[in-house]
């Protein structure tokens, strides 16, 4: 209701009651799902999620597209030879998700979507 986020306390006690463990041995990232499927019954949940435009060198196109392949909703090669994608992540996730891109393509322009 208040659109708050969880303290951790409350999604680590929602997790437990709900029996579920992390398996050390998958990647988190893998889990996740699994994790908010089991806990969504005991405490509300909801995601916002953020579109986000990306523009890169053409140079980068390979490092950068074997990070991003899973999520690119749309994508074109621009005639000066960059490369735009679009993505949607969650809104939480959007600060690390374009570090992450920005490591691999240090020229890149990013614009968040309405």
């Amino acid at each position: 209701k208040t659109k708050l986020p969880h303290p951790p306390q409350r999604i680590e006690n929602a997790l437990e009651e709900a029996r579920f463990s992390v398996d050390p041995f998958i990647p988190v990232d893998k889990q996740v799902k699994s994790a908010v499927d089991e806990i969504r019954p005991l405490i509300p949940l909801s995601f916002t999620t953020v579109k986000l435009a990306f523009k890169i060198a053409g140079a980068n196109y390979g490092s950068v597209l074997s990070l991003v392949r899973e999520d690119v909703l749309r994508e074109e090669w621009l005639p000066d030879g960059d490369w735009a994608f679009t993505v949607e992540v969650p809104a939480g996730m959007k600060i690390d998700y374009i570090a992450k891109v920005g490591k691999r393509a240090p020229d890149v322009v990013v614009k968040e979507l309405d």
